[in-house]
């Protein structure tokens, strides 16, 4: 079910959108279209709409899923009906957690600083970069990668259990569903001030490779079999009235 496009695309995708944000200066440009410099302050930080609704409230939201994904999980272990379906179940759930407690684990070692706490924004820390060398005085910013971020990237399993059942219309609009929604948290942070996008392009880096593991942890032999199918060769068949068609 893992193919080489889902190891190599989305890695290509991330080094180039990388490329643009921080050799092109995007990163910091976008930000600074959301700061005041005459108030020294991100306006929108404390609006309620981004901090109460999209950032605190879309967060339990989602924290109320997990726990309905939990409880699926370990349902399908005492009802038969939902037994044909119960490591699949396991693998949402337990994907989904690794993907958000690897980008906090990551993100509290990270030296990268909010928004809000740069001095170009009216704070006291440098900015560096993700492949900036750390100075030896530096203390620990714990901006990157973007937590909130992960909790639309952490859905990406959804996309990976749809493509699974061979539902392709439902992972589509899964996979889009995902995106849309992480792009639109990216946003709400980035206007607050609370991160750069690069923050969030890191975030679904780690959220899609990290939800690849968990399937193949769980599906080691589709994975296999993905990887090792052929691609199906076309057969010339004839028919009975002497016409040939092309089988594959």
């Amino acid at each position: 079910m893992i193919e080489r496009k889902d190891l190599i695309l989305p890695a290509g995708i991330a080094a180039l959108l990388l490329a643009v944000f921080l050799g092109l200066d995007f990163d910091l440009g976008l930000s600074r279209l959301f700061f005041d410099p005459a108030a020294g302050a991100f306006p929108l930080e404390h609006h309620p709409l981004l901090k109460n609704l999209l950032h605190a409230d879309v967060k339990q939201a989602v924290r109320r899923v997990v726990a309905l994904m939990g409880l699926a999980a370990f349902a399908s272990l005492l009802l038969p009906r939902l037994h044909a379906h119960r490591r699949l179940l396991f693998f949402i759930l337990v994907a989904t957690l690794l993907s958000a407690s690897t980008v906090s684990a990551i993100k509290k070692k990270s030296y990268q600083s909010c928004p809000v706490s740069l001095a170009e924004f009216g704070g006291n820390r440098p900015y560096i970069g993700p492949f900036d060398p750390v100075p030896p005085d530096a203390q620990r910013g714990r901006c990157s990668p973007g937590g909130h971020a992960a909790s639309a990237f952490s859905l990406f399993p959804l996309y990976l259990a749809a493509r699974h059942l061979r539902r392709k219309r439902l992972a589509t609009g899964t996979l889009w569903f995902v995106m849309a929604f992480g792009l639109l948290l990216t946003l709400v942070q980035v206007a607050r001030g609370m991160h750069l996008f690069s923050h969030q392009i890191w975030t679904a880096l780690l959220c899609w490779y990290v939800s690849l593991a968990a399937y193949w942890l769980f599906f080691p032999k589709q994975s296999a079999e993905a990887r090792a199918s052929p691609a199906p060769t076309a057969k010339l068949l004839s028919c009975a009235d002497g016409t040939e068609i092309l089988h594959t």
